[in-house]
Formats: structure tokens, sequence, C-alpha cells
């Protein structure tokens, strides 16, 4: 499988620390939202939460269903596994996702989905009780357009998430222009698009298309 990592450059002008907020018996560290940052620096994250909850049968029991409508969950499992509910099945039937280490779970909310947890129902039918799994939950916000998309669930498994390792390189090809469209750093790296009209050369074009498939 091929997979294509894109990524975004942003210039750095604010740090602010991390603070815990305790939920539901835990210390959850909370990066955003943060009353320092306003949204527009951060945007489409709306909240990053990192914590260790422990696989209990007072956690698994808890009746933590409540909805969700609008953005992407995605839930990353740094270590331990998991397990969790959410109404994405047919009919809105609740089907559950299984995760372990270096697994993502990506969850489209869209027009809306209900979510009831449960977390660690199938790790205690394995006999996992007293075991703790860490998590990092991020949610991002979703274009106009997806506002109104059916629920999905997904998950990666860790050998299918991309890992993007210290030396690896980017290739751009093309020449950069101040046309629309005409500077590839901008398009590929900070998906921005700006500029007059470009200029369109069917040369050049075929010259790219030639390498791109010699390599």
């Amino acid at each position: 499988m091929t997979t294509r990592v894109e990524t975004v450059g942003r210039e750095i002008v604010l740090v602010d620390d991390a603070k815990i907020r305790p939920m539901m018996g835990l210390d959850i560290l909370e990066s955003l939202p943060s009353r320092r940052i306003p949204y527009q620096l951060v945007d489409p994250y709306i909240l990053v939460h990192e914590g260790v909850v422990p696989i209990t049968p007072e956690w698994a029991s808890l009746d933590t269903r409540h909805p969700h409508r609008g953005f992407d969950n995605l839930w990353y499992l740094v270590s331990g596994s998991a397990s969790t509910g959410h109404s994405t099945g047919p009919g809105g039937a609740t089907e559950r996702a299984r995760l372990r280490t270096g697994s993502l779970l990506k969850l489209r909310t869209g027009r809306g989905v209900w979510h009831a947890e449960g977390i660690g129902q199938d790790e205690l039918r394995e006999g996992k009780a007293g075991a703790e799994m860490r998590g990092v939950l991020f949610w991002v916000n979703l274009a106009r357009k997806d506002k109104e998309a059916d629920p999905t669930a997904q998950v990666l498994e860790p050998e299918d998430v991309p890992v993007r390792h210290e030396g690896d390189a980017i290739v751009l090809l093309g020449k950069t222009r101040d046309d629309l469209g005409g500077s590839e750093y901008l398009k590929v790296l900070q998906h921005r698009e700006q500029g007059s009209p470009p200029f369109l050369s069917l040369e050049t074009e075929k010259a790219l298309q030639d390498f791109a498939l010699k390599v």
C-alpha cells in the first residue's frame, strides 16, 4: 500500500502550558482548548486531550453515552489496548472498535453520532482487569461541506499509520511561480493557492509527467 503524507507548516506565535483537567475521577492533560490561545491560531483543532484510563469493571460499566456532531474524533493509542463504541453501525446500531498500541480510531461525527464508550469492556472479557491504556484524543473541526456527512468509523492499525521519520525527504516537482497554484511549496505543504490566473505550458506539463513516470 502506498501512503502519501502531507504536512502543513505553521509559524509559532505563542507557546502555552497544558493544564491538568479533572474529568470523571481522572487527571487529563488538556492542551486545547486554552484560555490564552484563540481558536483562529489552532484551527481546525478544537480539543487535544491526553490521559491514562484504567481497565476496570467500574469504568467499563459507566453510562457515558453522549452525542457528537460536526467534527472528526481522532483517538490515538499510545500504550495498552482499548475498546469503545459508537452508533456508526447499520441503521445507527452501536458498533465497537478495538485498538492496540499504535492504532488510530477516526470517528467522523458528521451530521451526528452517539458515542457510547464502555471503555475496556472487551479487555475485561479477556482477563485484562487492572491494566491501563494511555491515549491522545483530537477533535478536528470539519469543513462546512462535510458537516452533514454520514457518520463513519475507521480503525487504522499501527502498520497503516503514516509515520514521518527524521531525515525523510520531501520531493517537490515543478517551478515556483507567482500565479494561482504556482507555488508547489504553498500548495503541497501549506495547502494554499493564491495569485493571478496561471499560465499553462503544455511542454512543461508533459516534461513533468514524463519525469514522474520514469522515477
